[in-house]
């Protein structure tokens, strides 16, 4: 008996170790069933994030976090299953927390580019209203500029219009004293009789008006004026207009009429050069006598 129980004692102790393999064996397969879960899901969220990661790399300019999550990722080489699970745990919330930092620096830089664009364009819309305002300014400043120097050109034009109507007025002032100390001095020489001649040169000669030729049939009228004396003719009503090749008796004084009150008004006489081409004694005579009666003539020989 006692050798039996010594056996049924062993047989239960080996019994009860088979037991105990054999529960310890379910309970580990049980908690490596579980830990193989938790490491799946664990894995899943890492890919997650590895995906999201990659999202914010092309987002923001390709930040590169794939070494560190290889050097994480090696933490599984050693260790238990719960110290790898800790790990990978570990690892995926420092990823994250990296992230979020990441996205906030993002947004940050964002918001300053925003506000300093803002900034920028705000001094080109304050520069363009300087440069409008400058050149707003420029215009009115060239526009002055221009109307003052047309100004003192106009004033300068009027000044030499002026200076030469009183060089003229002056000039003719000359000639006006000079005829009448001529036409003085040649009613002394005269005795009073007649009117002194209307033009005299600066040495108190007569000056003449015109070279009258007449022949048995017409009278011809040259114009023998000094230059000087261009402006007085045009004012002698008739008196360019008379100069012609060929005129009639009646033409030629109807022609000289005008010119010879103009000279009486002037209470002077005109002076002409006569050249007698006649063949007849009687066209002499009266040539001369229809001269005389408008001009003092002084006769020169003809030149053909």
């Amino acid at each position: 008996m006692p050798g039996n129980r010594h056996l049924l004692f062993a047989m239960t102790l080996t019994e009860l170790a088979f037991v105990i393999v054999f529960v310890l064996l379910l309970g580990a397969a049980g908690h490596t069933g579980v830990l193989g879960d938790r490491i799946q899901i664990a894995q899943e969220k890492l890919k997650q994030v590895e995906d999201e990661k990659k999202q914010v790399e092309d987002e923001n300019g390709g930040y590169r976090v794939v070494k560190q999550m290889l050097q994480n990722s090696n933490a599984f080489s050693t260790g238990g299953a719960d110290d790898n699970f800790n790990k990978l745990l570990q690892a995926q919330l420092g990823q994250l927390g990296r992230e979020k930092t990441l996205e906030e620096q993002t947004a940050a830089l964002k918001s300053r580019l925003v506000d300093q664009e803002t900034r920028m364009t705000e001094k080109a819309r304050q520069l363009r209203e300087v440069r409008e305002e400058f050149d707003h300014l420029k215009r009115m400043k060239v526009g002055q500029l221009l109307r003052e120097k047309n100004n003192i050109e106009r004033a300068y034009q009027q000044l030499l219009e002026e200076k030469k109507s009183v060089e003229t007025g002056y000039e003719q002032a000359l000639k006006d004293k000079d005829n009448l100390t001529a036409r003085v001095k040649w009613k002394g020489l005269r005795g009073g009789l007649g009117d002194p001649p209307c033009w005299f040169d600066e040495r108190g000669r007569p000056q003449y008006i015109y070279r009258i030729t007449f022949s048995d049939s017409s009278f011809s009228v040259e114009s023998v004026w000094p230059p000087g004396r261009s402006a007085e003719v045009v004012a002698i009503s008739g008196a360019r207009q008379a100069v012609s090749e060929s005129l009639s008796d009646e033409e030629f004084i109807t022609k000289m009429e005008p010119v010879y009150e103009w000279a009486k008004e002037q209470k002077c006489s005109l002076w002409v050069e006569m050249v007698d081409v006649s063949t007849t004694k009687d066209r002499s005579n009266s040539g001369r006598l229809t001269v005389e009666r408008y001009f003092y003539k002084n006769e020169v020989r003809s030149t053909q």
